[in-house]
């Protein structure tokens, strides 16, 4: 008997003992569901509130530090003001998350329509935890004399770019006005 306890005693430290991974935490969002806390009953109305969410895991209820954290996009359209573009600020400078992937639920495929000059996505932070953008209809225009920092599907520092996945997104962009010169 003690010898049997002397081993589990001996597994539970061994295994408090052990690095943590990163925890799975997934992010809801649906079109014109109210103000939502991100659950999956009560998802986010906008891709930025989602973001805004997950950019302090300290704070929310959603995710935690070292997470890899999926906000799953439900089927709608998103052209509301919050989502042109969706940027993306402050992730990882403090409470780092392990990673970011925004991509379409199921069997959905979310519209995101950032209008004309606007950009889709907005990257500020320099931080490298790798983040993935996914499973869209991205639609934008751009028209010819639009201002340096609106005249990009994406936008991101240069240190940000290695650490950005674009893909499977269907994007249809769309010029405007003269753009020889």
């Amino acid at each position: 008997l003690r010898t049997a306890l002397f081993s589990v005693l001996a597994l539970l430290f061994v295994g408090a003992m052990m690095p943590t991974q990163a925890q799975d935490s997934q992010v809801f969002v649906e079109e014109g569901t109210g103000s939502g806390d991100g659950t999956t009953d009560n998802p986010f109305p906008t891709i930025q509130a989602a973001v805004n969410d997950v950019e302090s895991p300290g704070s929310s209820a959603n995710a935690s530090a070292g997470d890899d954290v999926e906000i799953v996009v439900r089927s709608g359209t998103y052209d509301e003001s919050a989502d042109r573009p969706v940027n993306i600020e402050d992730i990882g400078n403090t409470d780092a998350l392990s990673s970011l992937t925004i991509s379409n639920a199921d069997g959905a495929t979310p519209e995101h329509n950032a209008g004309t000059d606007n950009g889709a996505y907005r990257f500020t932070s320099d931080a490298s935890i790798p983040i993935t953008i996914e499973g869209f209809d991205i639609d934008a225009t751009i028209s010819a004399g639009a201002s340096s920092s609106n005249d990009d599907l994406l936008r991101t520092p240069d240190s940000r770019t290695a650490a950005l996945t674009f893909q499977e997104n269907d994007v249809d962009l769309t010029t405007s006005g003269d753009f020889s010169g």
